[in-house]
């Protein structure tokens, strides 16, 4: 009888609680501790971009224009481009991005600044500065930077960049005297430059234009290099065209994708890329080559050999290989037009006898063969050429030669 009365006392208990509660629910309470903090969400990241405005890339190097490849890109703080100076660009309040080739190539003009002391002469092609506009309004500028209508440009990336005084006249000038104290012509006078000068990049290559405003109202500019490089090794082409070795003027430049030469290559999944300009003589080198290539029995002079050489960084003579060989691994042939690379065996698998004279006589035979992984690649024709090394990122290599095209005067 007591346990009926319990049970019915549960029961009443349970219907009052849910006609005071409101609901129907069986889950059981939670008995987790109450907390006061304020529950955290993570900002979301903000485009640094000034909506009422556009910025514009320009130089020599692209016709000092408004053009719409000089139009430059708002981008998020955290943009791995501007990752190694992101410690110059606190309180950003507008960011902005462009990736540009100056080139190597001669304007037929100049800069000359006193740089860290030294005089030095800036190719034209160098030269940089940034267009602001109206949005959507190319021909409506406010400023170039760095001038007296846009103040000072704080120079974030000086390892790379040359930014001069902002001052209406330099503070600084040399006369270098070129000639005779009397024959003044080929004088060259160098200064800290003004604001009216142009800003230049102390070498070519491919790089990042970053611009930046800040929130107090100051801007930054500066070349983040965009090259493909891999900074614990050094590539140097080679051929007897150079005399077979790691000299300095063999030395390839890291260059990025947006370099020239690599327009017309498959180069989907690269890590590093390397460029150099050689010229490859038309004179005898007094030796050759001699491949089947297409079917073809072809002999190529010495003079059209090449090789790339890998070392450690800054230490010509610590060399990991002379690609193509067997340390290297294949060779991918990024530009077949231009250049042969045999086959990746340690012996030819194919190979051709050219009999030169009698039957009797096999001193002037010609054996032609499919190449093996010792043998020199070579050019199919002399002239100048842009080398070409990469890896890609699955560890593979290639090797091109791209034609230099000499523009018509």
């Amino acid at each position: 009888m007591k346990k009926l009365a319990l049970l019915f006392s549960i029961v009443a208990f349970g219907f009052v609680l849910v006609a005071c509660g409101g609901t129907t629910t069986t889950a059981a309470p939670t008995t987790a501790a109450p907390t006061t903090e304020a529950p955290t969400t993570e900002a979301p990241a903000q485009l640094l971009e000034n909506t009422a405005k556009d910025f514009y890339a320009t130089g020599n190097f692209n016709g000092w224009d408004t053009k719409a490849e000089g139009l430059m890109e708002a981008v998020y703080l955290a943009d791995e481009r501007v990752a190694s100076i992101v410690d110059q660009l606190e309180d950003v309040k507008y960011l902005y991005v462009l990736e540009v080739y100056l080139p190597s190539e001669a304007a037929g003009w100049g800069v000359n600044y006193i740089i860290d002391g030294v005089n030095t002469t800036l190719d034209g092609n160098l030269t940089v500065k940034v267009i602001r506009t109206l949005a959507d309004d190319p021909d409506t500028r406010d400023f170039w930077a760095q001038s007296p209508e846009s103040g000072e440009i704080t120079n974030l990336t000086p390892e790379t960049l040359f930014v001069p005084e902002f001052v209406e006249n330099a503070t600084t000038s040399v006369v270098d005297d070129m000639g005779t104290e009397a024959d003044a012509t080929d004088d060259v006078t160098y200064t800290s430059g003004a604001w009216n000068d142009n800003p230049a990049a102390l070498a070519a290559g491919s790089y990042y234009v970053v611009y930046a405003e800040f929130e107090d109202g100051s801007k930054g500019l500066g070349l983040v290099s965009s090259a493909l490089e891999n900074l614990a090794k050094d590539f140097y082409a080679t051929g007897n065209f150079n005399g077979w070795d790691t000299k300095p003027e063999g030395l390839m430049a890291a260059v990025g994708l947006n370099h020239p030469a690599l327009a017309d290559l498959n180069l989907e999944g690269v890590k590093y890329v390397y460029a150099l300009q050689i010229t490859l003589p038309a004179e005898a080198a007094g030796w050759g080559v001699n491949y089947i290539i297409d079917g073809v029995n072809t002999s190529l002079d010495g003079n059209l050999t090449v090789k790339i050489i890998r070392t450690l960084a800054d230490d010509p003579d610590t060399r990991d290989f002379w690609a193509q060989s067997p340390e290297s691994g294949a060779i991918t042939n990024l530009t077949p037009d231009t250049l042969f690379i045999p086959e990746f065996v340690e012996n030819a698998t194919t190979s051709v006898v050219d009999d030169m004279g009698t039957e009797a006589d096999a001193t002037d035979d010609v054996t032609y063969t499919s190449g093996a992984w010792n043998d020199n690649p070579a050019a199919l024709a002399a002239g100048d050429y842009i080398v070409v090394y990469v890896e890609f990122v699955d560890g593979t290599k290639g090797l091109g030669l791209v034609p230099v095209i000499v523009p018509e005067v």
